[in-house]
């Protein structure tokens, strides 16, 4: 599944018949290249002036995922403790979403665009990576992925097979760290 069709997917207790919310954030554990749990608002959209508290669901607590909805097996699996609790070291999908990509032998392949993952355990297959305009995304397997900071990820040099030779024409610019 990608994750283009996670945000405003309803969100439905199986125990309660109710719909719960919609998913608003997602959550991804990079370390363990999986999505760690998800955010659910209630409301009317652009209209609902005053959110209720965040309420997360752990990935680990959800019955199933489809194309039109996240099932769960009531609503008291709404409170995401995992999920709230290591909100620090988790990489919010939005802020993912337009990091450069760079492989660990400085060739620039473009930006994250998507992740695709596996709906049944959550584990991340690979990221879709935009090279620029008038170019095919490539997808890189999550298993190529080294690391993801603030502004980058970096990825296995083997990408480079992938990725049309053409396509890799950004560069990458960094400031150099003041001499001591």
């Amino acid at each position: 599944m990608n994750s283009k069709h996670l945000r405003g997917l309803a969100v439905v207790s199986i125990a309660d018949g109710e719909k719960v919310g919609t998913i608003d954030r997602v959550f991804t554990d990079m370390e363990a290249k999986r999505i760690a749990g998800f955010s659910v608002t209630q409301g009317a959209g652009l209209l609902h002036l005053q959110p209720n508290e965040t309420e997360f669901i752990d990935a680990d607590d959800v019955h199933a995922l489809g194309p039109d909805a996240m099932t769960l097996n009531d609503r008291t699996v709404v409170r995401g403790d995992s999920t709230g609790g290591r909100f620090e070291s988790l990489i919010e999908l939005q802020d993912l979403l337009h990091h450069k990509v760079v492989t660990d032998g400085g060739t620039a392949l473009g930006q994250v665009a998507s992740i695709d993952f596996d709906p049944t355990n959550f584990n991340l297959s690979s990221l879709e990576v935009s090279p620029g305009f008038f170019q095919s995304n490539v997808d890189v397997p999550a298993d190529k992925v080294l690391n993801v900071g603030s502004d980058l990820v970096v990825v296995e040099e083997s990408v480079l097979g992938l990725v049309d030779s053409d396509s890799s024409s950004e560069t990458i610019t960094t400031t150099p760290a003041p001499d001591r």
